[in-house]
């Protein structure tokens, strides 16, 4: 964004400023590191912890599950986002891992539930819930999700 459009927009220059101070010396602001990033693995591991890491403090609800094999799933994470009936689809773990409803250890191939992939892809993608928590969870009760 040019510098003109920053001091006409508030806003924008609040968030300016807000990147620059959460940077470490030196470093450039994260959305100038985003854009710079080849993939959407690469963007999403360049993001901030949050939904993915040990700052986590994200709350889940999950609305519904219309087929057997997908839940809608309200993802909210003051830290890094917030989805509104974000689509999780039950697959096997490609990797290891840590359920964010129980803490629970996930092993490569177990049946778990992720976010339905997009591109770009969501910044909670790497997130995953072990199928039998999803399917014994109530319906529109608001889970805290473990701190991984």
């Amino acid at each position: 964004m040019d510098v003109s459009a920053m001091q006409s927009d508030p806003w924008a220059h609040t968030l300016s400023v807000l990147s620059r101070l959460a940077c470490a010396p030196g470093e450039a602001p994260r959305a100038a590191r985003t854009r710079k990033t080849a993939s959407p693995r690469l963007a999403a591991a360049s993001r901030p912890q949050g939904a993915l890491g040990a700052r986590s403090s994200a709350a889940v609800r999950i609305v519904e599950r219309p087929t057997p094999m997908t839940a809608s799933i309200i993802w909210m994470d003051p830290t890094a986002c917030r989805y509104g009936e974000q689509i999780w689809r039950c697959t096997k773990a490609r990797r290891n891992g840590v359920c964010v409803l129980s803490g629970e250890s996930i092993r490569r191939g177990d049946e778990i539930y992720r976010p339905f992939g997009r591109r770009p892809a969501p910044a909670n993608a790497e997130s995953m819930m072990l199928a039998t928590r999803v399917r014994l969870a109530p319906i529109n009760e608001l889970l805290a999700a473990v701190a991984i």
